[in-house]
């Protein structure tokens, strides 16, 4: 009855049935691979924590982490600001929670534009 990362799980009772299957499906490795994504900030990697635990409570093991947005090294060497911010973001990324340093992992850097489109994700 309490709410999570899914909502609240009170009003599933009917519906028991599709929620087993929905998560044997997404529990299955063959057919789907959970990514959690977050920013280099300490809040945000505390938040996946919690999320990677309770998606593996009701068995969802296969994990991913994707840090995006990170700031580049040669960014940091510009100014004072981009420093601090790179700073901040690698000491986030080297102190995130336990429960996320066994899952495989992928830093996505900052980019100037917006991701949206393929020729965008192509670059």
């Amino acid at each position: 009855g309490d709410a999570s990362c899914l909502g609240p799980l009170a009003g599933l009772d009917k519906q028991r049935d599709q929620y087993r299957e929905a998560v044997e499906a997404l529990s299955d490795p063959a057919k789907t691979r959970l990514v959690l994504v977050a920013r280099a900030q300490a809040t945000t990697l505390r938040e996946a924590a919690r999320t990677r635990e309770e998606l593996a409570a009701i068995g969802l093991q296969e994990q991913y982490l994707v840090i995006n947005g990170v700031l580049p090294a040669s960014e940091a060497q510009k100014d004072a600001l981009a420093a601090a911010v790179y700073k901040r973001e690698q000491a986030a990324v080297a102190t995130m929670p336990l429960a996320l340093r066994t899952l495989p992992l992928d830093l996505l850097p900052l980019k100037a534009f917006n991701l949206v489109g393929l020729d965008a994700l192509r670059q």
